[in-house]
């Protein structure tokens, strides 16, 4: 199987659709055990979180279960402001050909100002639609990959996949565009 070959063929509009009226949820890219707080379903409610809603029910697990999520909680609350700041880099950069051709070296100094412990401010973001809130978490999640992989040139390689998102993006929705990413 080639990296353009997928396991199935929906429009983005059905994509957007099934995101929009989640039944059944299966989690692919993002396992809601590790950050519910990724893709949002039409209310904006993020999808990880019914996952949790139903784990948290579990009486075998359920006292785990709570101290786990509120871990994962107070994470997602120091986290939030240094993941919007990436988004608003990233959506900053890739406007015009001189911010891409920049793009890996300021999400490298902004990533190496959070290991040294800087502060980010939380920056607000407008009324999102839950499919912008996807694609940005898309980004994100681009910019973090990158980094992790700066030794492998993938950093150097951001502005295109920034790119490539985009198009797959705006063409299909957020379904193929993270399995792009992968």
């Amino acid at each position: 199987m080639t990296r353009g070959d997928f396991f199935y063929d929906y429009t983005r509009k059905e994509t957007n659709f099934a995101l929009l009226n989640p039944a059944i949820v299966h989690f692919i890219v993002a396992k809601p055990w590790k950050n519910p707080y990724c893709y949002a379903d039409k209310n904006g409610k993020f999808l990880g979180l019914y996952w949790w809603e139903a784990a948290l029910k579990t009486p075998f697990f359920a006292e785990e279960f709570k101290e786990k999520f509120k871990e994962l909680e107070e994470k997602h609350l120091q986290d939030e402001p240094f993941k919007q700041a990436v988004i608003a880099l990233i959506t900053k950069h890739s406007k015009s050909l001189f911010g891409n051709l920049t793009l890996p070296f300021a999400v490298y100094k902004i990533f190496k100002d959070k290991e040294k412990g800087l502060e980010f401010k939380a920056l607000i973001p407008k009324n999102q639609s839950p499919n912008e809130k996807n694609f940005a978490h898309a980004l994100f999640d681009a910019a973090s990959k990158a980094f992790e992989k700066r030794l492998k040139g993938r950093l150097l390689d951001l502005p295109h996949r920034v790119w490539r998102l985009k198009i797959r993006y705006q063409k299909y929705g957020i379904i193929r565009a993270m399995q792009d990413l992968a």
